[in-house]
């Protein structure tokens, strides 16, 4: 394709189309569901932190709290509760005020303090009483619309301390860093023999998975913005690789110029999709001892980040994690280890992948139940893990010049559908060839029989055949042996011609 068409596929649509699209205005928001408004303002105070006097009193922190009246007020939190000082902006002065409306919660002070908290907070609560459970209890994963309205972007003290203290995703600030693989890896090493123990099972990894999520969207965003360094800063921007919070982050580009020829960046960008469709088949293979990594793709600005769990002793060298299976160096060298082999086997043949022969650049001959790019890599931690899952299915002949399109796959959909079919249809056939074989020798048990009865009804029936030799008959026989009258034997006259 030329420039111009790249720059006319990429362009953003005017405001005037989106106009007439009628695109502005959606979703159409309800003015009864805005959320009333209860107080201007509420932040931490400038004379935190406490002075060590003032701390052995039992003060934790000072608030400043604007009211909807205007009214500034300087709110001490203590161990035994909520109250009002006599602070300004200008003076501190920690003792409480003339009326200090101490209460045990932040709420009834306000209550006490501001008549107009006080009936709008009453009203915000009865308005979350009249709702549908649904639109009140939270949504257990984050959902992002593909469709959004420019957003209103009001005066907020809290907005802007949060983007200021933010930690991209990291828990608890600076602290103790959560391990995404030890949990990710604990959770598929769960039992799962009986309901109970599959329901525990799905629940405590799916909640793992949410909270990687989280922190892996949100560090991809920082990634894109710039907020976080790369770990090669020395290498080509293009192949710049980003750790942060214990996950893995890198661009779904052709830094290496690996696809230069057949796509570069489009190649790229495809196999992060199929990579995600590997990890799921391998994931519902569910082999025991096959580990595969916590994995997101993430789509902010035009970028995709691929987010993830780092493998032990990854970045420590061969000594701490060991290469086992597959090639590393672009079929240079092909490694196949028998014990990661006979788990590679175990997950082929739930997803129908055959067993073949590779040869490597030096003439070796290796036998792979997966395709060259897989890798296979014993961890630091004794694990198997298996990783660069984007040919997991084959590739798809019907498409146009699909030798020159590495990324036209088939679907694992219709990868299923196509080996369920044939498994029907060979039971169908097997079925039908045993009935057949019934039939015949059915039909053979009835034949012989026949023969048999016939063979029986031949042996019962007189020798006739021996008589006629002596040229008598049954009659002359009767004839001869009956006594005449006058006691002499009739004798036979042959017959005049």
């Amino acid at each position: 394709k030329s420039k111009g068409t790249s720059e006319k596929l990429h362009k953003v649509p005017s405001s005037d189309i989106l106009e007439k699209l009628d695109l502005l205005e959606y979703p159409k928001t309800e003015k009864s569901q805005s959320v009333p408004e209860v107080v201007r303002n509420i932040n931490f105070s400038a004379w935190n932190p406490p002075p060590g006097n003032r701390r052995l009193r039992g003060d934790l922190l000072y608030l400043e709290v604007t009211t909807l009246e205007e009214n500034s007020l300087h709110i001490t939190c203590s161990v035994t509760g909520f109250f009002l000082n006599s602070s300004t902006r200008d003076t501190f002065d920690p003792s409480p005020a003339v009326t200090d409306y101490k209460s045990h919660t932040l709420v009834e002070l306000l209550k006490k303090a501001s008549h107009t908290f006080s009936s709008r907070f009453s009203r915000l609560m009865s308005r979350k009483m009249t709702k549908h459970p649904y639109e009140v209890v939270m949504r257990p994963y984050p959902v992002y619309e593909w469709m959004a309205v420019k957003p209103k972007h009001a005066y907020d003290w809290n907005r802007a301390e949060d983007s200021l203290l933010t930690t991209y995703g990291m828990e608890g600030g600076r602290g103790v860093l959560r391990d995404w693989n030890e949990e990710y890896q604990c959770c598929h090493e769960m039992p799962r023999t009986n309901l109970v123990e599959r329901i525990l099972y799905n629940r405590t990894k799916y909640r793992v998975y949410l909270d990687f999520r989280e922190a892996a969207v949100k560090g991809a965003c920082a990634v894109i913005d710039g907020n976080i360094p790369p770990i090669n800063p020395m290498d080509e921007e293009r192949a710049w690789v980003y750790l942060y919070n214990k996950i893995f982050f890198s661009l779904t580009i052709d830094g290496r110029d690996s696809y230069k020829d057949i796509g570069g960046d489009r190649v790229s960008h495809c196999n992060a999709s199929h990579d995600l469709l590997g990890i799921t088949a391998f994931e519902r293979a569910d082999v025991k001892e096959l580990y595969t990594l916590a994995t997101l793709a993430v789509d902010y600005r035009g970028h995709r980040v691929l987010a993830q769990s780092i493998i032990p002793g990854i970045f420590h060298g061969d000594q701490a994690s060991t290469h086992v299976y597959g090639s590393m160096d672009s079929t240079d060298s092909i490694k196949s280890s028998p014990d990661f082999h006979k788990l590679m086997l175990k997950a082929a043949k739930k997803l129908h992948i055959k067993e073949h022969r590779v040869v490597d650049a030096k003439g070796n001959t290796v036998t792979l139940a997966s395709c060259v790019e897989t890798k296979g890599i014993i961890g630091s931690d004794r694990r198997h893990y298996v990783l660069d899952l984007t040919r997991v299915f084959p590739r798809d002949a019907n498409f146009p010049n699909y030798q020159k399109n590495p990324t036209s796959l088939l679907r694992p959909e219709l990868v299923e559908d196509f080996c369920c079919r044939k498994a029907i249809s060979t039971i169908v056939a097997k079925r039908n060839r045993e009935a057949a074989a019934a039939a015949e020798a059915k039909k053979a048990g009835k034949s012989a029989e026949a023969k048999n009865e016939g063979k029986n009804t031949d042996q019962s029936a007189p020798p006739a055949a021996d008589n006629q030799k002596d040229g008598t008959t049954d009659k002359d026989n009767s004839k001869s042996d009956t006594p005449q009258p006058d006691g002499k034997a009739e004798t036979a006259q042959p017959e005049s011609k």
